[in-house]
Formats: structure tokens, C-alpha cells, sequence
């Protein structure tokens, strides 16, 4: 039996915002698109405890094979040994902050994903818990996983069909959670580029 075949279920992940699309992020582009719109993900417990984490893994569209690395190109003489698909926050801790009923919850915002190369991918969420008492020691087991939808990473900014608009969830669980950032006048602060100049949108519809 493994730990999310408990038998008796005192947790319920779900994701309340699907990803839908992202750019595929080079080390020679300037300009950064991550997983939009972020995944947002709500944890319901029996018992509030602290401690409560979510770690995020890129597998393919089908969910069965990790996507998280590259593996090593044999036709490429000292090439690394293997590179990293994902990049960003793989992992975040639980807030306990309102959602728009006004009703307390315990949400994890993955507000910067990004991955390398451009395809059909999904997102496995995986929560974990430190025990009471051991804050700084690491998770030992997974508690439940959770698969994302499928969204498509599209390899230029000609072909990507534009940004997402904000929701009103990611607007209210951004007042409330340092460091989350959503949409300002039009532009995300992941629009911008190293050099903080505001990087060129392609004008592409917004999904309805």
C-alpha cells in the first residue's frame, strides 16, 4: 500500500487553476514566458497542521514519463551530463489566506514555472508534510499527487496566441502572499526582461 492509498483519506489536493500555455525558455532568449495562468493549487484537510509542502514535476502529455531532465546527447562530445527541463520553483509552502468567498484556505501558487523546450506537457503536484517538531528535516513520503491538465509550450513568440488575463482568484491570493505577481496595467512582471525594459507582446488573442 503506498501513502496515497491511506485508508483513511484526511487530505484532498486540487489544482484550481490550470496551466494552459508557455514559451519555451532558452539560455539565449531575453524574454521569459512561464506557465500561464500559474497553477494554483488548494489543499482541504481534516486536521490543519503546519508544514504542509507541494513539489511540482514535468511529465509528458500522458503523465507517465518524467520530462524534469534532458537526458545527456551522445553526439555531443563534453556536453553535460544532463540539463534541466524545468526551471523556476519546483517547490512551495502552504498559505493560509482567503479566498473569494472570504473563507480561509490553505492554497499553493506556482507563480514561475518554465520549461526549455517547447511541446505538450502536464504538471504533476506532489504534497509532502515535515513532521510537527522536525521543521528542518526533509518530507518522507508523499501524501497525494495531483495531474495538471495538458497546456502546450510554444518554441517563439510569434506562435504564442498571447498572455492569459489574471483571475480574480490569482488577483485576491496575490495581496495576500508576498512575492506572487500577476498582471499591472497589462503586463506581467515575468514580461519583463533583464534588463527591465518591457518585452514585446505579440498581440495574440486572449483565451475565452
Amino acid at each position: 500500500m503506498t501513502s496515497t492509498d491511506a485508508p483513511e483519506r484526511r487530505y484532498s489536493l486540487a489544482i484550481v487553476q490550470q496551466p494552459k500555455r508557455a514559451k519555451a525558455t532558452t539560455d539565449q532568449g531575453r524574454e521569459v514566458r512561464p506557465v500561464e495562468p500559474y497553477p494554483i493549487l488548494r489543499l482541504r484537510v481534516q486536521y490543519l497542521d503546519p508544514g504542509f509542502m507541494v513539489q511540482v514535476t514535468l511529465y509528458d502529455e500522458t503523465g507517465r514519463e518524467e520530462r524534469a531532465i534532458i537526458p545527456p546527447d551522445p553526439s555531443a562530445p563534453g556536453a553535460p551530463p544532463c540539463n534541466n527541463m524545468q526551471l523556476g520553483t519546483n517547490v512551495v509552502h502552504g498559505s493560509y489566506v482567503r479566498d473569494l468567498d472570504d473563507r480561509f484556505g490553505c492554497f499553493f501558487c506556482f507563480a514561475n514555472i518554465r520549461v526549455r523546450l517547447p511541446g505538450r506537457y502536464c504538471l504533476r503536484f506532489s504534497l509532502m508534510q515535515v513532521p510537527r517538531g522536525q521543521e528542518h528535516s526533509e518530507p518522507t513520503r508523499i501524501l497525494q499527487h495531483v495531474d495538471s491538465n495538458t497546456f502546450r509550450v510554444y518554441a517563439s513568440t510569434r506562435d504564442y496566441p498571447g498572455t492569459v488575463p489574471t483571475s480574480e482568484l490569482a488577483k485576491k491570493l496575490a495581496k495576500q502572499i508576498p512575492g506572487i505577481s500577476i498582471r499591472n496595467k497589462g503586463l506581467l512582471a515575468a514580461d519583463y526582461d533583464s534588463d527591465g525594459d518591457a518585452a514585446a507582446d505579440d498581440g495574440g488573442p486572449a483565451p475565452t
